[in-house]
């Protein structure tokens, strides 16, 4: 029982720090390749190579149903929402993009809500929060933009902020979307196959979306790039989701998720530490209003499933007396 909490409280980490790192990762990475590339490139090895890893081990890979499931979820959650924050990130810093991002929470609580599952007042309360924290981020590069001048970020430039906007206002909700479907068409395969079987059809997706448009593209290579793809595939796609999925499996929903939080500060962290990104008071108070905001869903949305699942139905007049 202890190697496995301290296993747990391990894992947890390393899901912070790993998926925290990443948007500095994709920033340099995608100097030299393209987004769609980027994804093509990173999934499609990353997937297949732990996919391949996982059936050493005995794990048995997906069915042929379980693809029908697994497939749009990847598509959704990598090809979709990974590429469109790679794109963004060409327009907008690291941290700009972490915040924006992590608001995801907020729409899968929306989502669910859309779908008829009962949401507790709070969570409503928390989701109002959260989006008034997203308001104070973006609120001084809305304002610059309107006036027809660059944003407080170095990176935004001209029209391309609303662009990039819109993609980070798209990525988390096609984030939340694949996560509300996950949830609830869950394939029969082990965790850490499924999510390696998600990576692949995403990165497959990516490919032929390139191919299609003919955008497989490389700009200039430097080590750097390079060195940020691998750290994508093996910190990112690796250590990142199988730290994850062990989270996931053994502790708490509300604990799981509150992973968020952690990879916000390390982001942040990241992008002024070696990129040098500029870090802003309204980023900060956003930021932490965010926070608070998902934590209240987070919370208060477990709290009602874990009452929901203690709930037992009581027949006959109560329990039988022995």
């Amino acid at each position: 029982m202890a190697k496995r909490k301290y296993l747990s409280l391990a894992a947890y980490v390393c899901v912070s720090i790993a998926w925290g790192t990443t948007y500095a990762g994709i920033k340099v990475a995608t100097t030299a390749f393209p987004p769609l590339t980027l994804a093509a490139i990173r999934f499609v090895f990353a997937g297949a190579a732990l996919m391949v890893a996982l059936r050493c081990f005995g794990i048995q890979f997906p069915s042929r149903r379980d693809w029908l499931r697994l497939a749009p979820v990847g598509c959704l959650l990598l090809c979709c929402a990974n590429v469109l924050v790679a794109w963004a990130q060409q327009h907008v810093d690291s941290v700009f993009a972490a915040l924006m991002v992590n608001s995801a929470p907020l729409i899968f609580a929306g989502l669910s809500a859309f779908a008829g599952e009962r949401v507790p007042r709070l969570a409503w309360a928390g989701l109002a929060v959260g989006f008034m924290g997203l308001f104070v981020i973006v609120y001084p590069d809305v304002r610059e933009a309107l006036g027809g001048g660059h944003t407080a970020g170095e990176s935004v430039r001209g029209p391309m902020f609303w662009w990039a906007m819109g993609a980070l206002v798209l990525s988390p909700l096609s984030w939340a979307l694949g996560s509300f479907i996950a949830k609830r068409y869950r394939p029969g395969t082990h965790p850490l196959m499924t999510a390696a079987a998600q990576s692949l059809a995403g990165g497959v997706a990516a490919a032929i979306v390139c191919t299609l448009s003919g955008s497989w593209q490389v700009r200039e290579i430097s080590p750097a790039a390079i060195g940020a793809v691998i750290h994508l595939i093996v910190v990112g796609s690796w250590l990142g989701y199988v730290s994850y999925m062990y989270v996931v499996m053994t502790l708490p929903a509300d604990v799981a998720g509150t992973t968020t939080y952690l990879n916000t500060v390390v982001a942040l962290a990241v992008g002024v530490l070696l990129l040098n990104e500029r870090v802003t008071p309204w980023m900060v108070g956003g930021g932490a209003v965010v926070l608070l905001g998902v934590a209240v869903v987070n919370y208060t949305m477990a709290r009602a499933t874990l009452l929901s699942r203690e709930r037992v139905p009581v027949k006959d007049g109560g329990p039988k007396q022995g």
